[in-house]
């Protein structure tokens, strides 16, 4: 069961006046604006009921097993926020924006929730062990993911949200986009589900008992052992064209849209964006697919060598025994991602740099981040790895000769047995530029 421990002192768990809730607002902002003067925002365990957020930029903030519910953040965003067992319940979160938080063990029950955002978002369980208990934490002493229960959630953008055994329970979730997504022995009793597309979605085990689900797409849905009526399921679109790579575009034509999408900066050509879609063995050598979106993606002895995949999004994709010799991943995101016995000889795993807007004047580094993917023995000769997130990755049996480490992040990777371990700090290459599409992109996912 995940767990997270909390010191209760320096933390105070009473209400918060709006003059105390001003001013620590503004010291945020300043914080994400980089200035010297900036913190953290930081409202662990405090007493927030009925509070209002709406349309505050709330990015990164932290607010562990803090109590919400009834709170207003219609608008808000969130996005990789720590929202670790907080209690939602009641709240006005239409629109919000919770890309990549942390949700786990979070409750959000009769919460309104329509055209919120939870890309790649965390909703499994959680609990929070502190010194004394606190009101409204979401613990429920067993495993299971956030509660949802009773919410309005149409339209919500699910895709890649990692939703395993979350109560579901008469949500409406009429509308949304749960492509990719996670939702393994969720319960979904009595949900409306109709209109949701759930192609390539991991449905094992998920109780659909009561669920309507007319007019839903689950073609590549994963449902094995859910529990649903065969006369209900006969309602739902299952037509197997819907969870091929497009209806009436072969990959080839999809990485060409995306290529002219790539050169003119968005203006023409169409990102290519796929969801659990099987690539194996895919030829897409020298392809141009920086920023694409490629999650939870079947690459398995795909050939991409020499590729761009400079800003991509492949977290959680299969990539065992593909080619990547030469190929750029610099600023790309692999989180959870299996490269096991890959050939990434000469490849590239370092940093973006990330240019203004209008000057394009460089301003910062976006690290690949390969925390938590398995990388055993895939070889790995001469890669560059210089600033990646490395943290929890697996390298057991890797050829990692000539490889460069300067400044990543190893912390909890396994490199036992790697072969030809290389200093942890030689020099290194400088980070390549990232264009004006890739990093809009990249802010935008």
């Amino acid at each position: 069961m995940e767990t997270r421990a909390t010191n209760s002192a320096p933390l105070k768990a009473g209400a918060t006046s709006p003059q105390e809730l001003y001013r620590l607002l503004n010291l945020h902002a300043a914080w994400l604006a980089e200035h010297r003067s900036g913190r953290r925002l930081d409202l662990s365990l405090r007493r927030l009921e009925g509070v209002d957020f709406s349309g505050a930029d709330l990015r990164r903030s932290k607010f562990t097993g803090a109590n919400l519910s009834s709170a207003i953040l219609s608008g808000a965003v969130l996005r990789d926020a720590d929202l670790y067992t907080t209690n939602f319940d009641g709240a006005d979160l239409a629109g919000a924006d919770f890309s990549s938080c942390d949700l786990r063990g979070s409750t959000l029950r009769e919460a309104t929730l329509n055209s919120a955002i939870f890309r790649d978002t965390d909703c499994r369980h959680g609990h929070l062990l502190t010194s004394t208990p606190t009101e409204g934490s979401g613990v429920r002493g067993r495993e299971r993911g956030v509660d949802f229960t009773g919410s309005e959630m149409k339209a919500i953008d699910g895709r890649g949200a990692s939703m395993q055994k979350c109560w579901l329970r008469r949500v409406n979730m009429h509308g949304s986009d749960m492509r990719g997504a996670n939702l393994a022995e969720a319960d979904l009793t009595g949900a409306d589900l109709s209109g949701v597309d759930f192609r390539n979605a991991d449905l094992t085990g998920a109780n659909l008992t009561d669920a309507c689900i007319n007019g839903a797409f689950l073609a590549g849905a994963r449902l094995a052992d859910a529990m649903i009526d065969e006369a209900r399921l006969s309602r739902a679109d299952l037509t197997t064209q819907t969870s091929s790579v497009a209806a009436s575009a072969s990959i080839s034509d999809l990485v060409t849209a995306h290529k002219k999408w790539m050169q003119s900066s968005g203006r023409v050509g169409t990102r290519l964006e796929l969801y659990g879609t099987d690539l194996r063995g895919a030829d897409l050598n020298g392809a141009t697919l920086c920023a694409a979106i490629l999650r939870r993606v079947d690459l398995s002895g795909a050939d991409l060598a020499g590729a761009l995949l400079q800003m991509a999004d492949l977290s959680e994709a299969i990539l065992a025994g593909a080619r990547l010799e030469k190929a750029v991943l610099d600023g790309a995101s692999l989180p959870r991602a299996n490269l096991t016995r890959a050939v990434a000889r000469g490849a590239s795993f370092g940093q973006m740099q990330i240019p203004q807007r209008k000057s394009e004047r460089v301003t910062g580094t976006w690290p690949t981040n390969l925390s938590g993917a398995k990388l055993g023995e895939a070889d790995l000769s001469g890669a560059n790895f210089r600033g990646a997130n490395l943290m929890n990755a697996d390298f057991g049996g890797a050829i990692l000769t000539g490889a460069i480490l300067l400044e990543a992040k190893t912390q909890r990777a396994n490199f036992a047995s790697a072969i030809g371990m290389p200093s942890r700090n030689p020099v290194g290459n400088p980070p390549t530029e990232v264009t004006p599409a890739a990093a809009t992109a990249a802010k935008n996912n």
